[in-house]
């Protein structure tokens, strides 16, 4: 699984339905002077599967950075779990390549989506957050 850091604009067009707003584009752009920096984050193996959008303040990765909720949305709902470990750990590396001091992510309650929300929470376990 690689990281592509993309754009405002192609992650809006990736992922125009997030299964909530906070995970949007779109939401996250109008709040992006409250943190230093904004990176909208693909996730890709042999095809684009989830998507994070994260703010950078004081050298941590937020996901929210002005929501209650945030965590990675899926172009597919069917994202398998091992997709899911390696986006996981794509961004881990990304954040130590990117010398930043760790992540901090807010998953929503299990009622927005139960299985998805579910296996990132697993996911994030098994990799020691």
């Amino acid at each position: 699984m690689e990281v592509i850091e993309s754009t405002l604009k192609e992650f809006g067009n990736i992922f125009p339905n997030a299964f909530h707003v906070f995970g949007s584009a779109e939401f996250n752009h109008l709040n992006a002077a409250k943190v230093d920096e904004v990176f909208y984050l693909i996730f890709k193996d042999s095809k684009h599967r989830l998507g994070l959008v994260v703010g950078i303040l004081d050298g941590i990765v937020k996901s929210p950075f002005s929501a209650p909720i945030g965590g990675f949305v899926f172009l597919n709902e069917e994202v398998k779990i091992h997709q899911i470990d390696g986006a996981v750990e794509a961004l881990i590396q990304w954040v130590e390549k990117k010398r930043f001091n760790g992540i901090e992510i807010t998953l929503p309650p299990s009622i927005y989506h139960p299985s998805f929300i579910a296996k990132q929470l697993n996911a994030f376990y098994r990799a020691g957050f």
